[in-house]
């Protein structure tokens, strides 16, 4: 990990990606108890710079 060279309040976007299957392969299937992507599409309509 490196720090990056952003003005203060630059809007970013980071996007994690990794091969799903995989990560249930090492951590075992899990069951949901929430909606992930209801979760999902709330968390990426947020401002967190209001």
């Amino acid at each position: 990990m490196e720090k990056l060279d952003l003005p203060e309040k630059a809007k970013v976007k980071l996007t994690i990606s990794r091969n799903f299957s995989r990560l249930l392969d090492e951590v075992g299937e899990i069951e949901a108890k929430e909606d992930i992507d209801k979760i999902l599409e709330d968390m990426r309509a947020r401002d967190y710079y209001e």
